[in-house]
């Protein structure tokens, strides 16, 4: 038996038609630079570094990270890891994005720094910033040899790949070829997160400061494509919704789900059924078997089928 199209919208938790290219034509703009100020007024997209931009793969020194569980004296010897060694950690905490990077050595904390980005950036973006810090303050000091550590091996990944377009692996993987170019050395490093590394706890420790204490201006504020499409499909809902609920069909589906949102939500933990569709349509035999019993005046649905 055929159901409305807003039911139908519903079960198969879809947008119009109409809704969803104005928003894929808005997602595209967005990504031309065109259209920004209704997602993000004031701020910019975090664009990948254009193809032209890249550096000659002859100009790219080959980078890679060695991963380590902990930094007891035996790892420290087996991987003869001698000179400064720098932290860096990002947070999001209470919708609050901060990055820190914490420089040691002799085994004692020499200095920090701590930023805070936008509430719209990712943990990734934290991250990634902050080893974009870190390698940064290597190039405008004097040591041969710093080892950095981090304890997201998603952005030590991004910023070894054999081409990265990140703009802040980007910007980093330039640092450290000025670096090679002087002579002088960086070693990556991964480390497991929370287990006990002093240095990568204080790391941790100051970017969820920086997330929650810090109040200076964003030391970067360029908003994930992430965050873009989330925007968007936020103000596809809303047009969504008013019109399911002006329209004038659907009614016993809107009973079960009067906000499409949590329709959606709901409905992508199980699979539809016929019995089910029917039952939160009101297209079943169910006014047929009320009538029977004398429950119903009439033995048909809403739609006078």
């Amino acid at each position: 038996m055929p159901v409305s199209l807003h039911s139908a919208l519903i079960l198969a938790r879809l947008l119009p038609l109409d809704i969803r290219v104005r928003e894929a034509a808005r997602l595209y703009e967005v990504k031309r630079g065109s259209e920004s100020g209704d997602v993000c007024a004031d701020r910019e997209l975090e664009r990948p570094v254009d193809f032209r931009e890249m550096p000659h793969p002859a100009h790219t020194p080959e980078l890679g990270f060695e991963s380590v569980e902990d930094l007891d004296p035996s790892t420290v010897d087996r991987l003869a890891i001698v000179g400064p060694h720098i932290y860096t950690d990002g947070s999001k905490t209470e919708g609050k994005v901060g990055a820190a990077l914490t420089e040691w050595r002799d085994e004692m904390e020499s200095r920090n720094s701590t930023f805070r980005l936008e509430s719209f950036c990712t943990v990734f973006q934290a991250e990634m910033f902050a080893l974009h810090r870190a390698i940064k303050r290597v190039k405008e000091g004097k040591d041969r040899l710093v080892n950095i550590f981090s304890d997201s091996k998603s952005s030590l990944q991004m910023l070894t790949a054999p081409k990265t377009y990140n703009p802040l692996a980007h910007a980093a993987r330039q640092d450290i070829r000025d670096i090679v170019a002087e002579g002088r050395e960086v070693r990556l490093f991964w480390v497991r997160a929370h287990a006990g590394t002093t240095g990568n706890e204080r790391a941790d420790e100051l970017a969820r400061n920086a997330a929650l204490k810090k109040k200076t201006a964003a030391d970067y504020d360029r908003y994930p494509l992430s965050y873009a499409k989330k925007v968007i499909r936020a103000a596809s809902l809303d047009e969504w919704q008013q019109r399911y609920t002006e329209g004038g069909t659907g009614e016993i589906t809107k009973c079960f789900f009067p906000r499409v949102e949590g329709a959606y939500r709901v409905l992508s933990r199980f699979t539809i059924t016929p019995p089910i569709a029917q039952t939160l349509t009101g297209h079943g035999g169910f006014a047929q078997y009320l009538n029977r019993f004398k429950l119903k005046d009439s033995p048909y649905c809403a739609c006078a089928r």
